[in-house]
C-alpha cells in the first residue's frame, strides 16, 4: 500500500505562488478539504523554491505549518523532480470521516 502510494503521481495540484503565508495555509485547508471529499488519494502543493523571498522561503515555511496541523494530511515530502523537486510537497490524503 505504501509503496503504491509512494509511486501514484499526484492527481491534483495546488499552486500556492504570489499568495500570502496566511492565505498559503488557507488555500491548502480549503483543498485539502475537497481532496478528501473527492476520494483523491495524493496531491500536490506547489510552494515554490522561495528564491524570491528575503529570507527563508516563507510559502515552504506557511505549507508546512498547514500540513502539520490538518488532520486530513497524511505523510508529505518534498516532491520528487519530475513533480518540481524541492519547490513542491507531496501528501498523502485522508478520508473525511462521516
Amino acid at each position: 500500500e505504501s509503496r503504491r502510494l509512494k509511486e501514484l503521481r499526484p492527481q491534483a495540484s495546488l499552486d500556492l505562488h504570489v499568495k500570502t503565508a496566511r492565505e498559503a495555509e488557507e488555500a491548502i485547508a480549503a483543498f485539502l478539504r475537497d481532496a478528501s471529499r473527492r476520494g483523491l488519494e495524493k496531491v500536490l502543493v506547489i510552494h515554490g523554491k522561495g528564491n524570491h523571498s528575503s529570507g527563508s522561503p516563507v510559502l515552504r515555511a506557511a505549507a508546512r505549518r498547514a500540513l502539520e496541523s490538518n488532520p486530513l494530511a497524511g505523510r508529505f515530502g518534498l516532491a520528487g523532480r519530475e513533480d518540481g523537486g524541492a519547490g513542491a510537497t507531496w501528501v498523502i490524503v485522508r478520508r473525511v470521516a462521516r
